[in-house]
């Protein structure tokens, strides 16, 4: 069934959001982000694409940046992209952070959209691309629609990687 807003991509856009209301309903999935994401992925490619068992957001990170993952974006800017293929060519997109080796751990998070809310404050742009998120220890932070600066600081995001597949 297509989404309301229908045009190109909405039956695969249908696909992404009925499978993260599916794994947003496991409390284990809430408070991981890696779960959360690997879970989606599996539901959505119908396991044509998957992480290994236990994969961290780290090794997430690493993961989408090889086949069969597309790289669609880098950085502040990478997130605009990646919320216009996300949202309007209905590709299942990833966004991830890799931790400095002095901290533990990354952060990953399912890119659904990319709103188009106008503000004349341009520090606003970056709050413009929506995820969808698990969040380790912080399971009240878990969202299924939020503006991806919930799930990233400003600084992570200079860091981020955005990828994306295919809806099977």
């Amino acid at each position: 069934m297509p989404d309301a807003r229908g045009g190109y991509g909405a039956e695969q856009r249908s696909i992404i959001f009925r499978a993260v209301r599916e794994a947003f309903k496991d409390k284990e999935n809430q408070a991981a982000c890696n779960k959360f994401v690997a879970n989606v992925v599996s539901i959505v490619t119908k396991g044509r694409v998957s992480f290994p068992k236990g994969a961290s957001a780290n090794e997430i990170f690493d993961l989408i940046q090889n086949e069969p993952w597309q790289i669609v974006g880098r950085g502040i800017q990478g997130y605009h992209v990646a919320g216009v293929i996300a949202g309007h060519e209905g590709k299942l997109v990833v966004a991830a952070w890799k931790s400095p080796p002095s901290e533990k751990n990354g952060h990953c998070a399912i890119v659904l959209d990319f709103t188009n809310s106008k503000s004349a404050d341009p520090n606003l742009m970056r709050n413009r691309a929506v995820i969808a998120q698990g969040m380790l220890h912080h399971p009240e932070k878990a969202r299924q629609y939020a503006k991806i600066s919930i799930g990233f600081s400003e600084d992570k995001l200079k860091n981020c990687v955005y990828s994306c597949v295919d809806v099977a």
